[in-house]
């Protein structure tokens, strides 16, 4: 039972690298399919389980040939035209805009908005925190009279 252990893992490793011939995977197949595979080899008995299930899968419908474009067909040649074309048109729109590009305008450098000096940030700061403040109490203000018209629902 060694030496064919020692067969099948010499099998296994040409069949993961890709260099067994059809005699080997068929050898393989029956040995994986037969009830004397080794306990070494049975994380492998599945594998091959599936694969002979899935061989056996057939397509149940009509199988439709399709038949290869004709070149001389006289819609194809106009395709091409009008291809070309567009590409055309493509590479000249392009070669224009490149021709005529203005300077590039001044581009807005966020550096030039950053704070120096720390009171003036504390500055910027608060006034943020305070414009914040002052939307959050106006929507508190808003629930409150919403929840007081409420209250006066009766309920029975």
């Amino acid at each position: 039972m060694d030496a064919n252990k020692a067969y099948i893992d010499q099998l296994l490793d040409a069949y993961w690298e890709g260099e067994t011939d059809l005699d080997d995977e068929k050898l393989l197949k029956s040995y994986f399919l037969s009830d004397q595979v080794h306990d070494d080899h049975l994380a492998y008995k599945d594998l091959f389980v599936f694969f002979d299930e899935q061989a056996k899968i057939t397509y149940p419908g009509k199988v439709v040939e399709m038949k290869p474009v004709d070149k001389k067909q006289p819609g194809f040649k106009w395709m091409w035209v009008a291809a070309s074309f567009i590409l055309l048109a493509g590479v000249g729109v392009t070669g224009y805009n490149l021709l005529n590009r203005q300077a590039p305008k001044e581009v807005d450098i966020w550096a030039k908005y950053e704070v120096q000096d720390t009171e003036e940030g504390l500055a910027y700061a608060t006034e943020a925190l305070n414009l914040a403040s002052s939307h959050f109490q106006k929507g508190e203000q808003s629930i409150r009279e919403s929840m007081k018209a409420l209250d006066k629902i009766p309920i029975k």
